[in-house]
């Protein structure tokens, strides 16, 4: 299951300044009728199709909205860090190591990867929806991508070097029984990498209360829409408390964005989302405002991604 660039639909919800936002009234009523991210891209995948619809959100092409973001060279400084830990980890397996992206969305992280790898392991690509699937085997013939739930992952037993997810675990139903799986599947000694946001925390510097209380109200739609808006914190104590996991640790990037379209190419998800939880003119406020501040600075959103690193336990341990 790859559905981590919804994080894109609303800003900075998981952002560096916290200050928690309860749902309204009307997001909960469309959380509870089934409006989760999660349950949009189950029934696309049951469809078959590339479109994806969630509670108050047009239809979208997923494989375009992808493309968009690669084409414009959308890019999270963290991710170069972390997919060079994960280079590492293969690195150091014994043998031919073999990596699974779970969530491989079009498979960018599972190019990187093979670049950084330089042949010396097996990249796995794993997604839920077979179009998606279809997509990334088209863009990155080098590497293998195969469609599957994460929590039921179609490899051997103690057969992965290692797991790498990014902006996927809030989507989990259970996040315990995907902890299960990838330990699973993970040779002992092998390595996990889950890279996680916080969705019930947010924050935007404005002077522009307009824009404030607009970013305030998206942030809490996006945190409705999720399974689990507290997946980061969640899965590093789940695997601080798991018997079978060694070596658990945390690491937090942040990032500020005077230029928010470095994240969502031209504004297309924001506008979105805005036009389908604002009024009118709050949501053509605030993103004009997002528009116009890589010139004014009048809005900045800090972005905290959380790193979350474990171990399977060896037998002898």
């Amino acid at each position: 299951l790859k559905l981590q660039f919804l994080y894109l639909i609303a800003p900075a919800t998981h952002a560096a300044i916290p200050h928690t936002m309860p749902a309204s009234a009307d997001v909960r009523t469309a959380k509870a009728e089934g409006g989760s991210f999660t349950d949009a891209f189950a029934a696309a995948a049951k469809s078959g199709g590339r479109e994806v619809a969630t509670a108050g959100l047009k239809a979208f092409d997923i494989v375009a909205l992808f493309r968009q973001q690669a084409a414009a060279g959308t890019v999270e400084p963290h991710k170069a860090e972390v997919l060079a830990r994960v280079a590492d980890a293969a690195r150091g397996a014994a043998g031919r190591a073999k990596v699974v992206d779970v969530g491989c969305a079009i498979g960018t992280d599972v190019g990187a990867l093979v670049r950084l790898c330089q042949g010396g392991a097996d990249l796995v690509g794993v997604d839920l929806l077979g179009a998606l699937v279809a997509g990334a085997q088209e863009d990155h013939p080098e590497a293998e991508f195969v469609e599957a739930d994460m929590a039921s992952l179609p490899f051997a037993d103690a057969s992965v070097d290692v797991v790498y997810c990014s902006r996927l675990l809030f989507h989990a139903a259970d996040l315990g029984a995907v902890l299960e799986e990838f330990l699973r599947v993970l040779r002992p000694g092998g390595r996990a990498f889950a890279v996680e946001g916080d969705l019930r925390y947010h924050g935007v510097l404005t002077s522009d209360p307009r824009v404030a209380a607009a970013h305030a109200e998206l942030a809490a739609a996006t945190a409705a829409r999720a399974k689990h808006p507290d997946a980061a914190g969640a899965v590093f104590a789940l695997a601080k408390a798991h018997p079978r996991v060694a070596h658990v640790s945390i690491r937090a990037h942040t990032t500020a964005y005077a230029d928010y379209s470095r994240v969502d190419a031209g504004l297309a998800h924001t506008g979105r989302m805005a036009q389908a939880c604002l009024p009118p003119d709050d949501a053509a406020h605030y993103v004009a405002a997002l528009r116009r501040a890589p010139e004014t600075g009048e809005v900045v959103i800090p972005m905290t991604m959380f790193e979350v690193e474990f171990e399977k336990r060896s037998e002898a341990a």
